[in-house]
């Protein structure tokens, strides 16, 4: 327990326990207790102290207290809260009630939590989201930011666990939002205020698994994904069309959007291969065999060679294995 941490103590439970326990004499007027105290039994001390009420009771941080057992010694945290009791200051209150117990060391502690309902980052989302949608008429599929992705809201027990939003404007040019939490929604007790932003989301295509290096793209091999539009660069393929058939020039990672760089024709003519070339004309195909000089895609012009007249030539890529001559520009095969 830091330094701070007693002397908020001191303000929180320390004043009340002065005003309505600590200035009484042992002697005064006994206070009805709902503690049960065992005639005979020791006092001890509860070092885990859980409570639903916003005071702090004598009973409820000694057993066996005696006639002022339901005497108010302190404010009790806020819910979800906790304080912690020294030793000095549980020395104090017992000696103010005349209680025969003394701490077995100067470490010994108590805690006080406050019991609560706990409204979690989950739901505040949910009703904020909600509650942008019905405002705004709703808008485009977004994704919301919290400022804060870590807030709790804590109700007591005997309040209803719901939530409201208040106050609520969006940026429609920064896309900012501000809004103010209550709880409950119908009679609020705790008001607390938020921020944060709004994404537009759109749907990518995104591999489904590992695709390596050489490897064509199918239709199985993607799926569509929602993902924050500025999360994503000028590179990025939004239209699984322009995926599918195509080979990856590097391995593509599973969920990773694909940037268009990333892909190309897959390779149907590799370099050393032998093909078939076709010369067409009008009036005729004639066909011979030859041997890939280089690599090539689908329209791809590569370099081959006649296997008869070792005469290279250039032909387009029609197919695996095959490529086309127009005999316009190509007279002879051989």
């Amino acid at each position: 327990m830091t330094a701070a941490r007693y002397r908020l103590l001191g303000t929180v439970l320390m004043p009340i326990a002065v005003a309505v326990g600590l200035a009484f004499s042992p002697a005064g007027p006994a206070v009805a207790g709902s503690n049960t105290v065992e005639v005979g039994a020791p006092v001890t001390l509860n070092s885990r102290i859980e409570i639903t009420s916003d005071t702090v009771k004598l009973g409820d941080v000694f057993n066996n207290a005696g006639k002022y057992a339901d005497r108010p010694i302190g404010r009790a945290p806020d819910p979800g809260k906790d304080v912690t009791l020294d030793a000095r200051w549980l020395l104090k209150v017992a000696r103010a009630f005349n209680l025969d117990w003394r701490p077995a060391s100067q470490f010994e502690t108590a805690s006080v939590i406050r019991v609560s309902q706990a409204i979690g980052t989950t739901v505040i989302r949910d009703a904020l989201t909600a509650e942008i949608e019905r405002r705004t008429g709703g808008m485009e599929n977004f994704d919301l930011e919290l400022d804060n992705n870590f807030m709790t809201l804590h109700v007591p027990t005997d309040r209803a666990a719901t939530l409201g939003i208040e106050h609520l404007q969006v940026d429609t040019r920064t896309q900012r939002f501000t809004a103010v939490l209550a709880a409950p929604r119908d009679n609020p007790v705790l008001r607390k205020p938020i921020s944060g932003r709004l994404h537009r989301l759109v749907e990518v295509p995104v591999p489904v698994r590992r695709i390596m290096r050489g490897e064509t793209i199918t239709e199985r091999d993607i799926e569509l994904v929602e993902m924050r539009a500025n999360g994503l660069n000028g590179q990025s393929i939004a239209d699984p069309s322009l995926l599918v058939g195509q080979a990856a020039k590097r391995t593509l990672r599973t969920g990773i959007p694909v940037a268009t760089n990333s892909i190309e024709p897959p390779v149907l003519i590799k370099k050393g291969s032998l093909v078939m070339v076709r010369a067409r004309s009008a009036n005729m195909v004639l066909t011979a065999r030859a041997k890939a000089m280089e690599s090539g895609g689908l329209n791809d012009v590569v370099r081959v060679m006649n296997m008869h007249s070792k005469r290279v030539i250039e032909a387009v890529v029609s197919g695996p294995g095959q490529l086309d001559i127009e005999l316009t520009s190509n007279l002879a095969m051989n």
